[in-house]
């Protein structure tokens, strides 16, 4: 869903390019582009986290209930 929105935007500044011209809209091309990346990043990191995350929480779920 991210991954379409940041498209739809930078169709958006690719076309801005056409009407504006190139060094105006160049900049925010690029801002576009760091974005997608930063946030792509991100969305990895937080993936990774909640893994790393939920497994030992299952872990001491099970041990809990085993001690029962």
């Amino acid at each position: 869903m991210i991954f379409l929105l940041l498209l739809f935007i930078q169709f958006l500044v690719l076309q801005m390019n056409h009407q504006i011209g190139l060094v105006l809209t160049f900049p925010m091309f690029l801002v576009t582009e760091l974005l997608a990346i930063t946030m792509n990043f991100y969305l990895h990191l937080l993936v990774l986290v909640m893994s790393v995350l939920k497994e030992p929480r299952e872990q001491l779920v099970l041990k809990a209930y085993k001690e029962h």
